[in-house]
C-alpha cells in the first residue's frame, strides 16, 4: 500500500477483509516517507506508536463508559483492572485489528444512550454511531454487537416518532458513509 509492493494473502484477494485497518498503518508510512523520515527505525516503531495511541484512547473510553454507567469509584476500579490486565497490555500494544476494534467499540459504548427514558443527547448518540460504524467498517462482524443495541433503542423510541426517524436517519447516514468509505 505505502510502498507499492508486498504480498496479499487469500483473504485480501477474495475481498473478505477491507483495507481500512492496513490503511491506518500505510498512511503513517506514507507520511513518514513524505517528510523523509522513513528510516528503518521509524518504520519499525510507527505501528507500535499507533497501537499505543489506540490503547490510550481505549483506556479513556473505558473510563468514560464506567463513569457514565457506574460512577466515579467503579470507573477508577475499571480503569485499574484494565491497566493491570496482562492480556489487554499484551494485545493492545500490537498492531492487530482486534485492538482497534476494541477501542472503537468501547468508544461507541461510552457514548451510547443506555437510558432510553431520559432526554436524548443527540451529539453523544451520533458519536456512538460514528465509532460503531467505524468498528463495523474495520471488522464487519462487529455489527453483531451493534444490531441488538440499535434494535433496543428503536423499540424504546417507538412512541416518539420524530426521535425514531432522526435515529434511523442518523444511523443510515453515518453507517452508510462508513460502509462506502471502507469499500473504496
Amino acid at each position: 500500500m505505502a510502498y507499492g509492493y508486498g504480498h496479499l494473502t487469500w483473504e485480501w484477494r477474495r475481498g473478505i477483509r477491507t483495507y481500512s485497518h492496513p490503511l491506518i498503518y500505510a498512511s503513517a508510512f506514507k507520511i513518514l516517507a513524505i517528510f523523509g523520515l522513513d528510516s528503518p527505525f521509524m518504520v519499525g516503531i510507527a505501528p507500535g506508536f499507533i497501537s499505543a495511541l489506540f490503547a490510550a484512547l481505549g483506556d479513556i473510553a473505558t473510563l468514560h463508559l464506567a463513569l457514565r454507567l457506574f460512577g466515579e469509584e467503579t470507573a477508577r476500579l475499571a480503569l485499574l483492572l484494565q491497566l493491570g490486565s496482562a492480556c489487554y497490555f499484551y494485545c493492545m500494544a500490537r498492531p492487530l485489528i482486534n485492538a482497534v476494534e476494541t477501542t472503537l467499540t468501547t468508544a461507541a459504548f461510552s457514548f451510547w444512550p443506555w437510558n432510553h427514558h431520559t432526554s436524548l443527547n443527540i451529539p453523544e448518540r451520533r458519536l456512538a454511531l460514528f465509532f460503531g460504524a467505524l468498528a463495523c467498517a474495520l471488522r464487519p462482524t462487529a455489527v453483531l454487537l451493534f444490531l441488538p443495541l440499535a434494535a433496543a433503542h428503536l423499540f424504546a423510541l417507538r412512541h416518539r416518532p420524530s426521535s425514531l426517524l432522526l435515529f434511523l436517519a442518523e444511523g443510515l447516514l453515518i453507517g452508510g458513509s462508513a460502509l462506502v468509505a471502507s469499500a473504496l
